[in-house]
């Protein structure tokens, strides 16, 4: 496997990766060793699972045993994307209703006094 492949496996595993960014390393990767991405096919990779971290530490071991194609790595991006996307609006989430709750709780004493 070459060191620009394992790369962007490793950054798609641990953040987020916009689209463009995969696509603009894929053609690199294609450029340096057309035949480093020629693994199993999508369908070897591509399962009908609840997108989260189980699935993408999942497809993380299915890149490690050999399923490397584009399509595989296109699929691994795009449930990494869902995945950090999702724990970012939890966080926001959580992080606004501290505030709000904040906001409420100080009203409450300068109320009360």
């Amino acid at each position: 496997m070459s060191g620009r492949l394992a790369q962007l496996e490793s950054r798609i595993q641990t953040r987020y990766c916009s689209e463009t960014y995969v696509e603009r390393e894929i053609s690199k990767i294609k450029e340096e060793n057309p035949e480093i991405l020629s693994g199993f096919l999508p369908s070897d990779v591509i399962d009908h699972k609840p997108w989260n971290k189980k699935y993408l530490k999942e497809l993380h071991g299915r890149f490690v045993c050999g399923a490397r194609n584009e399509e595989a790595i296109r699929h691994m991006a795009k449930v990494s994307r869902f995945v950090y996307l999702k724990d970012m609006i939890i966080t926001i989430a959580i992080a606004v209703a501290a505030i709000v709750g904040l906001i409420c709780a100080a009203w409450a004493l300068l109320k009360g006094k």
